[in-house]
């Protein structure tokens, strides 16, 4: 009885549970009045992912092979990903890319006395995403 209550969720109120956030989001084409209740990552949710993927790509793990640290990343990500498939993911999983990509960067160019660099007529990101194995978020994985 004292965990339970009631809660009256309006425009600009949330309420978080599990690692969701339900809440009222305006119309996200500009419509004005319109509102739909939505359920999307938390806030809290997506820095604990950023604070384990940290771990995972810290200048502590440089002495392990690329393909290794990308491939706890990647078995860290798919999880987070399945498991907040539900409702309206993608501004969440945008983020967690630019901060996925932007450690593994990191990581690469601090590996030796001369940084790694993608082959002729690649860009860094296409090395760390097709070379690599990166895996992005870019849909809600299918249902099992």
């Amino acid at each position: 009885r004292e965990k339970t209550r009631v809660v009256h969720v309006g425009p600009g109120a949330a309420l978080e549970f599990l690692g969701y956030a339900f809440r009222y989001r305006p119309d996200q084409y500009g419509r004005a009045g319109r509102w739909y209740f939505t359920v999307e990552p938390s806030v809290g949710a997506v820095a604990r992912l950023r604070a384990k993927l940290r771990v995972l790509t810290a200048s502590r793990r440089g002495y392990q092979p690329v393909m290794a640290v990308v491939a706890d990343v990647n078995r860290v990500v798919r999880g987070w990903a399945r498991y907040f498939s539900l409702g309206r993911p993608m501004p969440a999983y945008r983020a967690v890319n630019t901060f996925v990509v932007g450690r593994i960067r990191c990581q690469l160019r601090r590996r030796s006395q001369r940084r790694c660099r993608p082959p002729a007529g690649m860009t860094e990101f296409a090395f760390i995403t097709q070379q690599l194995g990166l895996m992005q978020l870019t849909q809600a994985p299918a249902p099992r």
